[in-house]
């Protein structure tokens, strides 16, 4: 950047929509580890495997806006972005795949599929 102060609100806009996506990505591997289960070994996998992606993530993002040129507010940016994501767009997801899991859920348990799935195993 030329000047300090130019593209400033580029960089806050793009790290708070790297924040969101950090946000993303946590609940996913969150919800993979709720998926595959909660042994110690696999709760350490899913951690180094979100923290490792969480900090590619912010890397490339810091290269391609900053150039690598460390500033306060891009970090602050990218946290005010997991924290918009943990607080507006989280709840509703969550929602939203309770809502799926138990339609699904009735669906399985219906009748029907439990003839077709004993018919299908025998």
């Amino acid at each position: 950047m030329l000047f300090y102060s130019a593209g400033q609100q580029y960089v806050f806009l793009l790290m708070a929509a790297t924040g969101l996506v950090m946000g993303l990505w946590s609940d996913f591997c969150l919800s993979l580890e709720c998926l595959i289960g909660s042994g110690r070994l696999t709760r350490i996998f899913t951690d180094l495997t979100c923290t490792l992606g969480i900090t590619i993530l912010l890397f490339f993002a810091m290269l391609f806006s900053t150039r690598l040129d460390f500033r306060l507010y891009s970090v602050g940016a990218a946290g005010l972005g997991a924290a918009m994501y943990r607080m507006a767009v989280h709840p509703v997801l969550k929602a939203v795949f309770i809502f799926l899991r138990k339609k699904l859920k009735c669906l399985c348990n219906s009748y029907n599929l439990k003839k077709i799935f004993q018919f299908l195993c025998k």
